[in-house]
Protein backbone atom coordinates (compact mmCIF):
# COMPACT_ATOMS: atom_id res chain seq x y z
CA UNK A 1 0.00 0.00 0.00
CA UNK A 2 0.96 3.53 -1.11
CA UNK A 3 1.89 5.31 2.31
CA UNK A 4 1.01 8.56 0.62
CA UNK A 5 -2.33 7.46 0.03
CA UNK A 6 -3.14 5.79 3.03
CA UNK A 7 -2.48 9.30 4.81
CA UNK A 8 -4.21 11.42 2.07
CA UNK A 9 -7.25 9.15 3.18
CA UNK A 10 -7.00 10.41 6.53
CA UNK A 11 -5.05 7.35 8.19
CA UNK A 12 -2.70 7.91 11.42
CA UNK A 13 0.21 6.41 10.14
CA UNK A 14 1.82 5.95 13.58
CA UNK A 15 -0.94 3.68 14.45
CA UNK A 16 -0.51 2.14 10.93
CA UNK A 17 2.48 0.75 11.73
CA UNK A 18 1.93 -0.40 14.95
CA UNK A 19 -1.02 -2.11 14.21
CA UNK A 20 1.33 -3.74 11.41
CA UNK A 21 3.85 -4.95 13.29
CA UNK A 22 1.76 -5.74 16.56
CA UNK A 23 3.09 -3.27 18.98
CA UNK A 24 2.62 -0.99 21.32
CA UNK A 25 5.44 2.07 20.76
CA UNK A 26 6.09 4.21 17.98
CA UNK A 27 9.33 3.16 16.10
CA UNK A 28 11.27 5.42 14.98
CA UNK A 29 10.51 4.78 11.10
CA UNK A 30 7.08 4.84 11.56
CA UNK A 31 7.76 8.72 13.44
CA UNK A 32 9.61 9.80 10.71
CA UNK A 33 7.44 8.59 7.68
CA UNK A 34 4.29 10.31 9.68
CA UNK A 35 5.99 13.41 9.94
CA UNK A 36 7.55 13.70 7.25
CA UNK A 37 4.19 13.11 5.20
CA UNK A 38 2.63 15.66 7.11
CA UNK A 39 4.92 17.89 6.05
CA UNK A 40 3.26 21.50 5.17
CA UNK A 41 0.09 20.62 7.32
CA UNK A 42 0.98 23.21 10.44
CA UNK A 43 1.95 25.99 8.02
CA UNK A 44 -1.65 25.48 6.36
CA UNK A 45 -3.42 25.16 9.80
CA UNK A 46 -2.43 28.71 10.83
CA UNK A 47 -5.44 30.53 9.99
CA UNK A 48 -7.61 27.34 11.24
CA UNK A 49 -9.07 27.71 14.61
CA UNK A 50 -8.46 24.79 17.46
CA UNK A 51 -9.66 24.09 20.94
CA UNK A 52 -6.61 25.20 23.42
CA UNK A 53 -6.23 26.13 27.13
CA UNK A 54 -5.33 28.76 29.07
CA UNK A 55 -4.19 28.00 32.64
CA UNK A 56 -6.19 24.25 32.25
CA UNK A 57 -9.02 26.56 31.09
CA UNK A 58 -10.36 25.76 27.85
CA UNK A 59 -10.32 28.46 24.87
CA UNK A 60 -11.11 28.48 21.03
CA UNK A 61 -8.41 30.13 18.87
CA UNK A 62 -6.80 31.10 15.89
CA UNK A 63 -3.18 28.54 15.56
CA UNK A 64 -1.52 31.98 14.91
CA UNK A 65 -2.82 33.48 17.95
CA UNK A 66 -2.25 30.75 19.83
CA UNK A 67 1.33 30.36 18.61
CA UNK A 68 2.01 34.34 19.31
CA UNK A 69 0.59 33.69 23.07
CA UNK A 70 2.87 30.32 23.04
CA UNK A 71 6.24 31.79 22.29
CA UNK A 72 5.53 34.76 24.68
CA UNK A 73 5.50 32.45 27.28
CA UNK A 74 8.18 30.13 25.88
CA UNK A 75 10.14 33.24 25.02
CA UNK A 76 9.68 34.91 28.89
CA UNK A 77 11.17 31.77 30.27
CA UNK A 78 14.47 31.35 28.39
CA UNK A 79 14.96 35.51 28.79
CA UNK A 80 15.60 34.82 32.03
CA UNK A 81 19.14 32.69 31.34
CA UNK A 82 22.44 34.42 29.39
CA UNK A 83 21.95 33.06 25.79
CA UNK A 84 23.99 33.31 22.19
CA UNK A 85 22.37 30.36 20.59
CA UNK A 86 19.10 28.39 20.88
CA UNK A 87 18.31 25.19 19.22
CA UNK A 88 14.72 23.84 18.54
CA UNK A 89 15.30 19.73 18.57
CA UNK A 90 12.31 18.84 16.54
CA UNK A 91 11.20 21.97 14.67
CA UNK A 92 9.23 20.37 12.34
CA UNK A 93 8.10 23.19 9.75
CA UNK A 94 10.05 25.85 11.95
CA UNK A 95 6.27 27.48 12.99
CA UNK A 96 7.17 27.91 16.72
CA UNK A 97 10.93 28.82 15.93
CA UNK A 98 9.82 30.95 13.45
CA UNK A 99 7.07 33.01 16.36
CA UNK A 100 10.03 33.10 18.24
CA UNK A 101 12.60 34.47 16.65
CA UNK A 102 10.45 37.34 16.44
CA UNK A 103 9.18 37.72 19.75
CA UNK A 104 13.09 37.96 20.94
CA UNK A 105 14.53 39.87 18.26
CA UNK A 106 17.20 42.04 19.35
CA UNK A 107 18.45 38.94 21.45
CA UNK A 108 21.38 39.09 20.17
CA UNK A 109 21.23 35.26 19.94
CA UNK A 110 21.38 32.55 16.68
CA UNK A 111 18.68 30.33 16.12
CA UNK A 112 19.24 26.43 15.06
CA UNK A 113 16.72 23.82 14.88
CA UNK A 114 16.39 20.18 13.57
CA UNK A 115 14.30 17.55 12.66
CA UNK A 116 14.28 13.84 11.73
CA UNK A 117 11.92 14.61 8.51
CA UNK A 118 14.09 16.25 5.39
CA UNK A 119 10.07 17.32 4.15
CA UNK A 120 9.49 19.15 7.45
CA UNK A 121 12.68 21.33 6.86
CA UNK A 122 12.02 21.81 3.92
CA UNK A 123 8.61 23.77 4.38
CA UNK A 124 10.39 25.22 7.55
CA UNK A 125 13.41 26.83 5.51
CA UNK A 126 10.33 28.62 2.97
CA UNK A 127 8.17 29.37 6.26
CA UNK A 128 11.13 31.25 7.56
CA UNK A 129 11.53 33.07 4.23
CA UNK A 130 8.46 34.02 4.17
CA UNK A 131 8.37 35.73 7.64
CA UNK A 132 11.58 37.47 7.19
CA UNK A 133 13.14 35.41 10.12
CA UNK A 134 16.70 33.63 9.83
CA UNK A 135 18.03 29.94 11.21
CA UNK A 136 20.31 27.34 10.94
CA UNK A 137 18.05 23.80 9.92
CA UNK A 138 19.75 20.60 9.19
CA UNK A 139 18.03 17.16 9.14
CA UNK A 140 19.14 15.28 12.54
CA UNK A 141 17.65 12.37 14.75
CA UNK A 142 17.03 13.22 18.46
CA UNK A 143 18.78 9.67 19.14
CA UNK A 144 21.92 10.88 17.81
CA UNK A 145 22.28 14.89 17.24
CA UNK A 146 25.18 15.93 14.81
CA UNK A 147 26.54 18.44 17.05
CA UNK A 148 29.38 18.55 19.45
CA UNK A 149 29.02 18.08 23.17
CA UNK A 150 28.27 22.06 24.71
CA UNK A 151 27.04 23.64 21.27
CA UNK A 152 24.32 25.34 22.62
CA UNK A 153 23.20 27.98 25.47
CA UNK A 154 19.75 26.71 25.35
CA UNK A 155 18.03 23.19 23.96
CA UNK A 156 14.24 23.35 23.67
CA UNK A 157 11.65 20.63 22.74
CA UNK A 158 7.68 21.36 21.60
CA UNK A 159 6.22 18.11 21.71
CA UNK A 160 8.82 16.72 19.70
CA UNK A 161 9.65 14.00 22.58
CA UNK A 162 6.14 12.88 22.81
CA UNK A 163 5.75 10.45 20.19
CA UNK A 164 9.29 8.49 21.39
CA UNK A 165 7.27 5.96 23.44
CA UNK A 166 10.48 3.50 23.61
CA UNK A 167 13.38 5.88 23.41
CA UNK A 168 12.81 9.23 25.25
CA UNK A 169 15.52 8.64 27.97
CA UNK A 170 18.12 8.48 25.08
CA UNK A 171 17.07 11.44 23.49
CA UNK A 172 17.15 13.17 26.92
CA UNK A 173 20.43 12.12 27.39
CA UNK A 174 21.20 13.00 23.99
CA UNK A 175 19.60 16.57 23.95
CA UNK A 176 21.19 17.40 27.74
CA UNK A 177 24.66 16.28 25.82
CA UNK A 178 24.90 18.86 23.72
CA UNK A 179 23.04 21.56 25.80
CA UNK A 180 25.74 24.05 27.76
CA UNK A 181 23.69 25.70 29.69
CA UNK A 182 19.73 24.73 30.07
CA UNK A 183 17.72 22.20 28.66
CA UNK A 184 13.97 22.84 28.34
CA UNK A 185 11.68 20.04 27.44
CA UNK A 186 7.88 21.30 26.95
CA UNK A 187 6.14 17.60 26.26
CA UNK A 188 2.57 16.29 27.23
CA UNK A 189 2.13 15.23 30.84
CA UNK A 190 0.39 12.05 31.95
CA UNK A 191 0.99 12.99 35.42
CA UNK A 192 -0.44 17.05 35.53
CA UNK A 193 -2.70 16.94 32.42
CA UNK A 194 -6.32 16.49 32.11
CA UNK A 195 -8.32 13.37 31.44
CA UNK A 196 -8.84 14.46 27.59
CA UNK A 197 -4.74 14.42 27.44
CA UNK A 198 -4.52 10.97 29.29
CA UNK A 199 -7.08 9.84 26.75
CA UNK A 200 -4.39 11.25 23.72
CA UNK A 201 -1.48 9.98 25.16
CA UNK A 202 -2.65 6.09 25.30
CA UNK A 203 -4.35 6.52 21.95
CA UNK A 204 -1.26 7.87 20.49
CA UNK A 205 1.26 5.83 22.53
CA UNK A 206 3.00 8.93 23.58
CA UNK A 207 5.38 9.22 26.34
CA UNK A 208 4.12 8.91 30.09
CA UNK A 209 6.84 9.15 32.43
CA UNK A 210 8.97 11.72 31.29
CA UNK A 211 9.73 13.32 34.88
CA UNK A 212 10.73 9.79 35.99
CA UNK A 213 13.23 9.60 33.44
CA UNK A 214 15.11 12.74 34.06
CA UNK A 215 14.89 11.71 38.14
CA UNK A 216 16.78 8.42 37.25
CA UNK A 217 19.20 10.52 35.09
CA UNK A 218 20.34 12.53 38.29
CA UNK A 219 19.91 15.57 36.24
CA UNK A 220 18.94 19.22 37.92
CA UNK A 221 15.46 19.74 37.38
CA UNK A 222 14.91 23.83 38.60
CA UNK A 223 10.82 23.93 37.17
CA UNK A 224 8.49 21.25 36.70
CA UNK A 225 4.78 22.62 36.05
CA UNK A 226 1.98 22.82 33.72
CA UNK A 227 2.86 25.16 30.89
CA UNK A 228 -0.13 27.92 30.70
CA UNK A 229 -1.02 27.54 27.56
CA UNK A 230 -1.16 24.34 25.06
CA UNK A 231 -4.08 22.09 22.90
CA UNK A 232 -7.10 21.26 25.49
CA UNK A 233 -6.27 17.69 24.71
CA UNK A 234 -2.74 17.29 24.87
CA UNK A 235 -1.61 19.40 27.57
CA UNK A 236 2.29 19.67 28.19
CA UNK A 237 4.05 20.65 31.13
CA UNK A 238 7.29 22.70 31.33
CA UNK A 239 10.53 21.23 32.38
CA UNK A 240 13.80 23.12 32.79
CA UNK A 241 16.71 21.34 33.30
CA UNK A 242 20.36 23.13 34.34
CA UNK A 243 23.47 21.78 33.04
CA UNK A 244 26.92 23.21 34.85
CA UNK A 245 29.06 22.93 31.86
CA UNK A 246 32.27 25.21 32.09
CA UNK A 247 33.40 24.59 28.47
CA UNK A 248 33.63 27.27 25.70
CA UNK A 249 32.68 24.82 22.81
CA UNK A 250 31.27 27.03 20.02
CA UNK A 251 28.27 25.28 17.91
CA UNK A 252 30.11 23.10 15.32
CA UNK A 253 28.08 19.90 13.24
CA UNK A 254 29.99 16.82 14.04
CA UNK A 255 29.42 12.75 13.06
CA UNK A 256 26.39 11.37 14.15
CA UNK A 257 28.22 8.08 14.65
CA UNK A 258 31.61 9.04 16.51
CA UNK A 259 31.21 12.79 17.27
CA UNK A 260 34.13 14.01 14.91
CA UNK A 261 33.91 17.48 13.59
CA UNK A 262 32.75 17.21 9.83
CA UNK A 263 34.21 19.44 7.09
CA UNK A 264 32.06 20.92 5.17
CA UNK A 265 31.83 21.84 1.25
CA UNK A 266 29.07 22.57 -0.74
CA UNK A 267 27.93 19.15 -1.63
CA UNK A 268 27.95 18.02 1.85
CA UNK A 269 29.75 17.05 4.75
CA UNK A 270 32.83 14.39 5.38
CA UNK A 271 33.87 12.98 8.09
CA UNK A 272 37.30 11.98 7.89
CA UNK A 273 37.12 9.39 11.02
CA UNK A 274 34.49 7.14 9.67
CA UNK A 275 34.99 7.90 5.93
CA UNK A 276 31.33 8.42 5.95
CA UNK A 277 29.70 11.40 3.31
CA UNK A 278 26.42 13.21 4.69
CA UNK A 279 25.11 14.78 1.48
CA UNK A 280 23.62 18.31 1.15
CA UNK A 281 20.03 18.26 -0.78
CA UNK A 282 18.32 21.45 -1.88
CA UNK A 283 20.49 23.79 0.55
CA UNK A 284 19.21 21.49 3.74
CA UNK A 285 22.09 19.41 4.95
CA UNK A 286 20.95 15.63 5.93
CA UNK A 287 23.37 14.46 9.07
CA UNK A 288 21.87 11.26 9.98
CA UNK A 289 23.27 7.80 10.08
CA UNK A 290 20.58 6.50 7.87
CA UNK A 291 21.66 8.83 5.08
CA UNK A 292 25.90 8.78 5.15
CA UNK A 293 27.67 7.02 2.41
CA UNK A 294 30.99 5.34 3.05
CA UNK A 295 33.00 7.22 0.90
CA UNK A 296 36.79 6.70 1.58
CA UNK A 297 38.09 8.40 -1.14
CA UNK A 298 35.85 11.50 -1.32
CA UNK A 299 39.11 13.79 -0.42
CA UNK A 300 41.07 12.19 -3.33
CA UNK A 301 42.19 14.55 -5.78
CA UNK A 302 42.32 14.26 -9.43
Amino acid sequence: MNLKTLYNDGVNITEYFRSKNNVQENKQEAILISYDLQAGSYIKHLPEKGMYHIDGNPKEMISHQYLCKFVKYLGNEISQFEHLSILEAGVGEATTLAYLIEYMEGSGSKFYGFDIAPSRILYGKEFLRSKKREAELFVGNMLSIPCQDNSFDIVYTVHAIEPNTSDAKNIIKELYRVTKKYLILIEPSFELGNEETKANINKHAYIKSLKQQVDELKYEVIKYELFPIGTFSNQPAIMIIKKDSNCDDATSYCCPSCHSKIIFDKRGGYCINCSIFYPIIREIPILTREAGIFFSHYLDKF
